[in-house]
């Protein structure tokens, strides 16, 4: 199991108004989603989980219609995008 620490979370997000009381919640969720897909990733890998250390992890802009999309699948999208700039960073 990978022990994920956030210091410092930074999102800009636009056009989302109205849809600002969901941004912490969506943050949250997506950031249990990546610790839980970064474990699954290095469960049986050769390097140890516990000394795994990400400096920074800067992903692509994401597109998000937030209009027609819930809480849970916008969290997986963001998740999605950290992991795929985790491997990325890694070449895995």
């Amino acid at each position: 199991m990978v022990d994920l620490t956030i210091e410092s979370l930074h999102l800009q997000v636009q056009n989302a108004a109205g849809h600002e009381h969901r941004m912490h919640g969506i943050a949250q969720r997506a950031a249990t989603i990546f610790g839980k897909r970064l474990s699954e990733r290095y469960r049986g890998a050769d390097e140890a989980t516990h000394d795994l250390h990400l400096d920074a992890v800067t992903a692509p802009a994401l597109q998000l219609d937030l209009n027609h999309i819930s809480d849970d699948e916008a969290a997986s999208q963001v998740a999605s995008a950290w992991l795929d700039a985790h491997a990325l960073r890694r070449g895995i």
